[in-house]
């Protein structure tokens, strides 16, 4: 028996079967009875769903999605970051000897996509990307799931509501990743500086030992060796380790409080080396029930009035009781013991 000529796609035995059940017809094929269905549990929460999700969102905020390759040229990072190639995972690859290895950062295909728009005439990009990242300690091999943003040029396109001379910066870039954190439900994270990995400075957000971020300006070492001559500024989100820390809980919703919110503010004089996160972290660790809110609204430094190397931080701080109305003498007593811990701890001085 052979397969007519212009029946090409019969090549199995059950593609002979379909071409039967064609001819007699799929309505005369006796019913079995009963179905038997195979279901799939998906992972709580699912993170395709969630990587869509947050695309979504990124898109809506103006940025577009980059696509990239998987591999590398660890020319790069021999020439700029030495102590990355220990780890680099190698290929042989003949059809292009200088895409040798697997990508070690997401953060030079970037570069390559800004470079493309920036030869087009357009240096106001805003990209984000899905991707791995590959290394290697002796044989042993780490894949790490990692969402990658980037912004350069202007922070809102010009109209004439506004000049669009404003260009973005760490704290343009510190909302994106802000919103991200906040959709995905992730809270109580610390900061702190850091250096090398091609960004300066750098701000890294992390649970402990746990690095959830890193952002900051690409140095200038990679903006020469990319060709590129505006600042670029950079977020690397470790994919893996922020799906590790969204609650398993569904949110929950409550009615807004029959009590009004409180707010008093305060002018602290501290040393410029003071980041603002410590000012907000000891409040919060000194006051945990009514306190709701903390905000730096002011930063003022003046070497005739405040002194060498000072600054004043005004900041605001927002009490609410869910269960009475909060009194002047509450109020005053946190208050005290705020003023307290930042004089004893951080050495600040209030203006009054």
């Amino acid at each position: 028996m052979q397969v007519p000529g212009n029946k090409s796609d019969v090549l199995r035995e059950v593609d002979v079967i379909e071409e039967i059940l064609r001819v007699i017809g799929y309505d005369r094929v006796p019913d079995p009875g009963k179905m038997v269905v195979s279901v799939q549990n998906s992972p709580k929460p699912d993170p395709a769903k969630l990587r869509d999700k947050v695309a979504a969102m990124l898109s809506a905020r103006g940025f577009q999605e980059a696509m990239s390759l998987s591999l590398d040229q660890s020319a790069r990072y021999e020439k700029i970051a030495p102590e990355v190639v220990g780890s680099i995972v190698y290929i042989h690859n003949t059809s292009n000897v200088h895409l040798d290895s697997l990508r070690a950062d997401l953060m030079p295909n970037m570069l390559e996509n800004i470079l493309r728009n920036r030869n087009r005439q357009n240096h106001d990009v805003r990209l984000f990307e899905f991707g791995k990242t590959y290394s290697r300690d002796g044989a042993s091999f780490t894949e790490t799931n990692r969402l990658i943003l980037a912004m350069t040029g202007r922070r809102e396109a010009e109209s004439w509501l506004n000049s669009g001379r404003e260009q973005s910066d760490l704290y343009t870039l510190k909302t994106e990743v802000e919103s991200i954190l906040q959709f995905l439900r992730i809270q109580g994270w610390q900061e702190r500086g850091s250096e090398g990995q091609g960004l300066e400075p750098g701000v890294v957000w992390a649970r402990g030992p746990r690095e959830m971020v890193r952002m900051g300006a690409v140095s200038g070492e990679w903006l020469e060796l990319m060709d590129i001559d505006q600042p670029v500024w950079v977020a690397d989100l470790n994919w893996d380790v922020l799906l590790g820390f969204i609650p398993g809980k569904d949110p929950e919703t409550e009615s807004l409080s029959r009590f009004p919110e409180v707010r008093r503010d305060l002018a602290l004089v501290v040393d410029q080396s003071v980041p603002y996160q410590e000012i907000e972290a000891l409040a919060r660790k000194t006051e945990k029930k009514l306190l709701k809110g903390v905000n730096l609204f002011d930063v003022y430094m003046s070497e005739e009035h405040l002194g060498k190397g000072k600054k004043s931080c005004s900041v605001s701080f927002r009490f609410a009781d869910p269960e009475r109305t909060l009194t002047d003498q509450d109020i005053e007593a946190v208050m005290s013991k705020l003023i307290a811990g930042y004089e004893s701890k951080l050495g600040a001085v209030i203006r009054r």
